[in-house]
């Protein structure tokens, strides 16, 4: 156990900052950082096709939504995931280099990360109160029926559709109805932000703590699974899209981020379980 030389605060052996005051004690930046950098040169192929992938499908969902909604609806939808791209363009800018290892792209990413776990959580909580609001208030029954007749007034090609491809024939039915949907749709957010943003959260505060002061890092393999099941829905969802090229190429260009960030995470776990004498700081978690 090694101690800070300006405040005389226990720190990790090879540790480049002092967590206690955060002074810079190793300026050429070994441990956590060189092991990191090592390992981006290693897969520095396959970090250049998820990078690529990834600022494709930015850019590709940010011209979908702005010819869809407009430029402003566009920055706004397409801000965090062309923050979160931006920082990951940075921290693999940081290969090839010695010294410090800046902890501005991964505070990048813990920030839109944390953002969007918040607007995931409120979102499910509206959709769960939405759900028990249907199926609690009768008077709104009629009034959701008519809203669903309205879709399409001269052929009546709604109430054809609710009736013979839903199976709904009274208001009840079409609030029961959609409560489930809400209901459903809660939960898969509810799914996102414990199988994919917290562990995101804590995989990137890991890895910062392991790159600054080589604190033992600890990856969740939730994230690799939640990346494979979004290809995976990605791939399914090829044949539900909307018709279009940007739509088409931005989907394969996000299945093909998916996949490549999977496999970087199965190829640190893999390298470790291989040669753990290489570094025992690195251990790949729940």
């Amino acid at each position: 156990m090694a101690f800070c030389p300006k405040c005389g605060s226990p720190m990790f052996d090879g540790a480049q900052y002092c967590m206690s005051c955060g002074g810079n004690i190793n300026p050429l930046g070994a441990g956590g950082a060189s092991a990191f950098r090592m390992f981006m040169l290693k897969n520095h192929t396959l970090i250049r096709v998820a990078l690529t992938a990834t600022c494709v499908s930015f850019v590709l969902t940010f011209l979908v939504n702005t010819l869809q909604s407009g430029l402003f609806l566009g920055l706004i939808l397409s801000a965090l995931p062309g923050l979160m791209a931006g920082a990951l363009l940075f921290i693999a800018s940081q290969e090839g280099k010695v010294g410090p290892f800046p902890s501005s792209g991964f505070t990048v990413i813990k920030v839109c990360t944390i953002i969007s776990l918040v607007l995931a959580s409120l979102a499910a909580a509206v959709m769960f109160l939405y759900s028990a609001v249907l199926n609690s208030s009768k008077d709104m029954a009629d009034m959701v029926l008519e809203e669903a007749y309205k879709l399409n007034p001269d052929s009546e090609a709604g109430v054809e559709y609710l009736n013979e491809v839903l199976g709904i024939h009274s208001a009840e039915e079409l609030l029961g109805f959609l409560a489930g949907v809400m209901l459903a749709i809660g939960a898969v957010l509810v799914a996102i932000v414990f199988l994919y943003y917290v562990p995101l959260l804590r995989t990137c505060t890991s890895v910062k703590w392991f790159v600054l002061a080589n604190v033992p890092a600890k990856i969740s393999v939730l994230l690799p699974i939640s990346l494979w099941i979004s290809a995976g829905i990605s791939l399914l969802g090829m044949a539900f899209i909307v018709p279009g090229i940007f739509n088409i190429l931005s989907l394969v260009a996000s299945i093909t981020s998916d996949v490549c960030f999977a496999l970087l995470l199965q190829n640190a776990s893999k390298e470790l379980s291989q040669n753990p004498a290489q570094d025992q700081s690195l251990d790949f978690t729940c």
